[in-house]
């Protein structure tokens, strides 16, 4: 008996130094990886006041372990785009969806980033955190996939602390608007300029607006249509609560990728000068094979 209790205890300490060792010392230099690709040019008859700067930015996953890492990747975009004139006082900056959700590996391990595969990250993730692990499960009683819902509760509140911070601080810098791609997160709300969610709430693929003042808008734009890989864990928003923006460029609807492809979204913006839509390609090489589609509703868009 004895013996046992003794495996047991350096069992738990050989856990405890495992899950609690978070050194980024090793992480890669970063790499901003900047090039430009297209300027479009507005019509003269174009009715919007300002301008559009869409950045596609090269992530890695071990951008996403420290909020600071990931403020300065984000960050060599923004001026890299200063430097070439493009960011002006009516400038809206559109970013990818997805952009945040990666928050969840948030001041982990570098062992989590370097994974072979999602199943061996999401394993780190929970033998990590055990307890809270345990803690939030209970709450994802609802979703099909257990584990991932679980895993985006538990980190909730760190994911939206930091793509606030970055992306209010990136905002009023560099005085534009930010579009900022989309985060999974569980009903989450803008109350006095913080990102709030409720853990025991669905979860939705949510965006944000910033302004160059320092603000979040209120309204949040939640994804209408989930495709597929997403229904597992995230739920549908009515399509009839998409909103639009008044800018000073203009009024502007926000589309999160699919939402693009149904009427109904375009019914609950009907009027705006400008749709801005994030968007995210999970397979290398999508945009050299002809498009399928979307999946993940009875109707075709």
């Amino acid at each position: 008996m004895k013996k046992f209790v003794i495996l047991i205890l350096s069992v738990f300490v050989i856990w405890a130094i495992w899950a609690n060792t978070r050194s980024w010392s090793t992480l890669p230099e970063m790499a901003p990886n900047i090039s430009h690709v297209e300027n479009l040019i507005p019509l003269p008859i174009d009715s919007l006041q300002g301008n559009v700067v869409g950045i596609q930015p090269y992530m890695l996953e071990s951008d996403y372990l420290s909020e600071t890492r990931f403020f300065q990747k984000l960050e060599a975009y923004y001026q890299k785009a200063k430097e070439e004139g493009y960011l002006s006082s009516n400038t809206i900056v559109l970013l990818p969806e997805y952009l945040g959700t990666w928050l969840v590996i948030l001041d982990e391990k570098p062992s989590v980033a370097k994974a072979s595969s999602l199943t061996w990250a999401m394993a780190q993730l929970v033998l990590t955190n055990p307890f809270e692990f345990i803690k939030h499960y209970p709450l994802s009683k609802n979703e099909e996939d257990r584990i991932a819902s679980t895993l985006f509760r538990m980190k909730a509140n760190q994911m939206a602390k930091a793509y606030e911070r970055s992306f209010l601080t990136l905002s009023k810098k560099y005085q534009v608007f930010t579009a900022a791609g989309s985060i999974n997160l569980p009903e989450p709300q803008v109350i006095d300029n913080q990102i709030i969610v409720k853990k025991e709430d669905p979860l939705y693929n949510s965006s944000f607006l910033f302004g160059p003042d320092g603000s979040i808008y209120p309204t949040v734009i939640k994804k209408a249509f989930p495709i597929d890989s997403e229904k597992p864990f995230i739920a549908a928003s009515s399509p009839a609560a998409i909103p639009n923006f008044e800018l000073p460029m203009g009024k502007v609807g926000i589309l999160v990728c699919a939402d693009s492809w149904y009427p109904e979204a375009y019914e609950a913006i009907k009027g705006v000068d400008l749709v801005l839509v994030n968007s995210y390609c999970a397979v290398d090489g999508a945009m050299d094979v002809p498009w399928a589609g979307y999946n993940g509703t009875s109707c075709s868009p």
